[in-house]
């Protein structure tokens, strides 16, 4: 039997979806990604990187979104199989905003010939990519040129679930701030 996760159309077809199929089919799309990641930074640019890499993530998406909707919805036997996809996916989308060869990528594009007459919605695109690349530390002038920064995996990976008490310094007029989340 195939796993229906590997396939999904415009609208999933839950009655067919198991617990099972969670982990199997996210761990395939994962790589499949991972794949057209590295074949596209084998040979950059906007339709050898970008658009496969965006379509492979799609497929990813749209595997897990019904997933987390029968864990929202049903919980029980899909809270183990849930949990077990997010931590993948949230390591590949952690891994992903750190790869440092892939902002360049970005940034070659932005800076390419032409770019200001490119069609509005790649040109976007391509802003909103440098945009979270930078927002997630990887431009930093100074930091080790790997492709992951560990302080950022290991904090994106802390999981949700446990309290957290954070403490910040004494502000001038404002005492001490505590944040606590349950």
């Amino acid at each position: 039997m195939s796993n229906p996760l590997l396939n999904i159309p415009l609208l999933p077809a839950f009655d067919q979806l198991q617990p099972t199929q969670v982990e199997p089919a996210i761990s395939e799309l994962i790589a499949h990604c991972q794949q057209q990641l590295q074949q596209g930074l084998d040979n950059p640019g906007w339709e050898n990187t970008l658009v496969p890499l965006e379509q492979a993530q799609d497929e990813l998406n749209r595997a897990f979104s019904p997933v987390s909707h029968l864990n929202s919805v049903l919980s029980g036997e899909w809270r183990s199989p849930y949990e077990a996809a997010l931590a993948q996916v949230t390591a590949y989308w952690t891994e992903l905003g750190q790869n440092r060869e892939l902002y360049e990528v970005y940034q070659e594009l932005a800076a390419a010939q032409g770019f200001d007459s490119w069609q509005q919605a790649r040109k976007k695109s391509v802003e909103l990519g440098l945009r979270d690349f930078e927002l997630s530390g990887v431009g930093l002038q100074g930091v080790p040129v790997n492709n992951s920064q560990p302080t950022v995996a290991v904090w994106q990976s802390f999981p949700a679930s446990l309290p957290i008490t954070c403490w910040m310094p004494q502000m001038p007029g404002l005492g001490t701030l505590k944040m606590k989340q349950s």
